[in-house]
């Protein structure tokens, strides 16, 4: 027992360790045009999240000098709805072999584009109307990229599954640690970097074979010793992942985990899986323990597993609206993360296919 709650004791303190700092969007000050901006949202199929994050570019505190929606091959009616409100659309064919995902929308949007900065944003972000001026100004006043991971809106209960996945996401990129070093990567749904940066380090074209584009480029960008600036999104920006039903969720997620376990620096790979590791004991030992009567051990991890409960409640409040039950009731989450987690390991051990908006893609080694 005192091997046992001495590993869950320093889990919870590497959780404590994970989750201490939270970088949001500072308030704006200026209502000035602070750069030209081109925005562009790479989309493949999207019809129903277009006319969302076009009505919010539209309501913006500053100017963009220009919208390009790059078409990546959609079967349904995201051109014409691109075009109707506003954004320019490029529509792209005949994708080469060794580019992946969306890689290649990007870069061409980049090569279309006209102005000195570059915001690549997901089709299902949304915004609030000051959210442009905001990455602006903090763009203006590091002067470097940054990136943003969305504040999770969580809408039908099969979504309260990513829970797990949006912890790590940000835990193990280093954005909330407090442990100063590199980070993992950038976000991919809000990237923001200026002309001349993105492409002297290729662009998207120096990770089109990556599953995990937005992890590799932050790779590429540390090899060249160029700084870059993470952020949370708040209530400014926000998205819905993967609102399309479970099974898009769990496809999701299976493309990616594995490969972005693998590329996460190895202290904070330490620091996850101990925090990990300490809930899955208590996700166990509370229940053993009443069922075998020992109430005294019982008392002790129940007491424990309400500090975990406290503790992600504080947590989860600043990256998603999940709801508060689905968070006491964490082994649910759990055993659903550690599911795809394990499926996604095996899919890219044996290179398996997995597939994401209607294409096959092969894990990486």
């Amino acid at each position: 027992m005192i091997f046992t709650l001495s590993l869950i004791v320093t889990g919870l303190v590497c959780g404590y360790l994970l989750f201490i700092h939270f970088p949001f969007l500072s308030e704006t000050y200026s209502k000035k045009k602070l750069s030209n901006l081109t925005i562009i949202i790479p989309a493949r199929n999207e019809q129903e999240n277009l006319l969302g994050i076009l009505r919010d570019l539209k309501q913006q505190t500053v100017e963009i000098s220009e919208i390009i929606c790059v078409n990546d091959c959609s079967s349904d009616n995201t051109a014409e709805i691109a075009s109707s409100n506003g954004a320019k659309v490029i529509n792209i064919e005949n994708k080469p072999c060794e580019w992946i995902g969306k890689s290649w929308a990007c870069f061409e949007g980049a090569q279309a584009s006209k102005s000195e900065v570059i915001l690549f944003l997901d089709a299902d972000v949304r915004l609030a109307p000051s959210a442009i001026e905001k990455l602006l100004c903090e763009y203006t006043k590091n002067r470097c990229p940054i990136s943003v991971q969305p504040f999770h809106t969580v809408v039908k209960p099969y979504e309260q599954f990513s829970l797990f996945f949006n912890l790590i996401e940000i835990g193990a990129n280093g954005v909330t640690t407090a442990i100063k070093g590199k980070n993992a990567g950038l976000f991919g749904p809000v990237i923001m970097i200026d002309r001349l940066t993105y492409f002297s380090i290729g662009g998207h074209k120096s990770v089109r074979t990556s599953i995990v584009d937005d992890i590799d480029m932050g790779r590429v960008l540390n090899e060249k010793n160029i700084k870059y600036k993470l952020f949370l999104g708040n209530r400014d920006i926000c998205f819905r992942m993967y609102g399309n039903g479970l099974r898009s969720l769990a496809q999701g997620w299976t493309k990616n985990y594995a490969t972005g376990a693998a590329k996460t620096p190895l202290s904070l790979f330490f620091l996850t899986f101990l925090w990990l590791s300490s809930l899955i004991c208590l996700s166990i030992y509370p229940v053993y323990t009443f069922f075998t009567a020992d109430y005294y051990a019982f008392a002790v991890y129940f007491l424990l597993y309400t500090v975990a409960v406290v503790h992600l409640l504080k947590i989860t409040e600043k990256i998603g609206s999940f709801a508060k039950i689905s968070i006491v009731l964490f082994p649910v989450q759990l055993l659903f993360f550690l599911y795809i987690f394990f499926v996604s390991v095996l899919k890219k051990i044996l290179r398996r296919e997995v597939i994401w908006k209607g294409r096959k893609i092969k894990l990486e080694k």
